[in-house]
């Protein structure tokens, strides 16, 4: 099953230049390194760069642990460039889950549930498709909201592996149980490699998909434009899903990240004015 979890924010790294050409310019007046960062941050938070801000204080941490005095500054300019980082990445994950929800709206009502008692479990496919029956293939969604390809073979060849060459790329899944049904042969794929090879289809969608079916011998077939159609809108539905999921994720990580920094802010505030 695929779960979420809180996506951790990375700040971004940035190198950072040494300060002594800097003091060098003013030999009468030189600047202390720990404070040339401190008033460098403060100037890109001022500006709407919290990120680099972030940075160049991780660099003021790591590299001036004497100078307990900027130290503390730093600590609270920190705060307020979180708070700004908060900001921008709350209006973009906004944006993001809006989009993403308006994908999700439109592509989910071409699916079906198909449901039977006869059934290991239920699973969604594209309203178009039928019964799996002959030589064929079948995109669908299982409980778990995961996709799975569904095959099957007339006459069969004692297929465990099914191989997709599309736009000069060729992907083969890994080996699943074969089973007969009357004169069919048929095998369900699961798992990453098959995400990726419903990736590779959907991406050369409107080009010529070869489709084989790996045994004793191969046996290969170009995909109708419906099957590449209803893989495709079937991938999409999923990895929609997955991108909606993360993105809400993300967003009450934001939240709660900052309700922990309103209040280390408030507290610095507090200690800084009572000295």
């Amino acid at each position: 099953m695929w779960n979420v979890q809180p996506i951790k924010i990375v700040a971004l790294a940035i190198v950072v230049t040494t300060v002594a050409a800097c003091a060098g310019e003013n030999k009468h007046q030189p600047v202390e390194p720990a404070m040339e960062l401190y008033v460098k941050a403060d100037s890109l938070c001022k500006v709407g760069k919290p990120i680099e801000a972030i940075a160049l204080l991780d660099s003021l941490d790591r590299n001036y642990k004497a100078d307990v005095q900027v130290l503390r500054q730093g600590m609270i300019l920190r705060t307020e460039a979180v708070a700004k980082r908060n900001a921008i990445m709350t209006q973009t994950t906004d944006s993001l889950i809006a989009s993403l929800g308006e994908t999700l709206n439109k592509v989910k009502g071409s699916f079906r549930i198909i449901r039977d008692p006869n059934l290991v479990e239920n699973y969604r496919v594209h309203r178009e498709e039928g019964e799996l029956t002959g030589t064929a293939v079948q995109a669908r969604i299982d409980e778990n909201d995961d996709i799975y390809l569904a095959t099957s073979l007339a006459g069969g060849n004692g297929y465990t592996r099914v191989q997709v060459t599309a736009g000069g790329e060729t992907m083969t899944t890994d080996n699943a149980e074969n089973y007969r049904v009357d004169n069919m042969e048929m095998v369900t794929f699961h798992g990453a490699k098959c995400d990726s090879l419903c990736d590779i289809i959907t991406r050369h969608v409107a080009e010529p998909v070869k489709f084989s079916f790996v045994g004793k011998n191969t046996v290969s077939v170009n995909l109708s434009p419906a099957t590449k159609r209803h893989i495709a809108d079937t991938w999409l539905l999923v990895d929609t899903q997955k991108k909606l999921y993360q993105a809400m994720g993300q967003k009450m990580y934001l939240e709660k990240e900052a309700e922990i920094n309103a209040s280390q802010q408030a507290r610095l505030k507090e200690k800084s004015v009572s000295k």
